[in-house]
């Protein structure tokens, strides 16, 4: 299950970008259609902060599994070096 937690992350802000751009898209879309001509501003805020939204979001998730990727990577790097370390030190002895 957690076997590529990164990439499963990074997959989910990206699903998490399109389902909520799309939904205040369509919701703004809705707003522009049913309200009257006065109240036709609220619509396009509505797709304008969603877009901003989702994007805040997405770029969380994503982040966050770009930093676990890379955390893994600096992780395994370490132990290879360390056990390059000791069998240095383990000759020498």
């Amino acid at each position: 299950m957690f076997n590529n937690i990164g990439v499963i992350l990074k997959k989910i802000g990206l699903i998490c970008f399109f389902l909520i751009f799309l939904s205040f898209l369509v919701g703004g879309i809705v707003i522009l259609i049913t309200f009257p001509s006065t109240l036709k501003f609220i619509g396009f805020l509505v797709i304008m902060g969603g877009s901003l939204i989702s994007l805040i979001i997405a770029s969380l998730f994503y982040g966050f599994g770009q930093l676990i990727i890379n955390t893994q990577i600096i992780c395994e790097y370490e132990a290879e070096n360390n056990e390059l370390l000791n069998s240095i030190l383990n000759e020498k002895k």
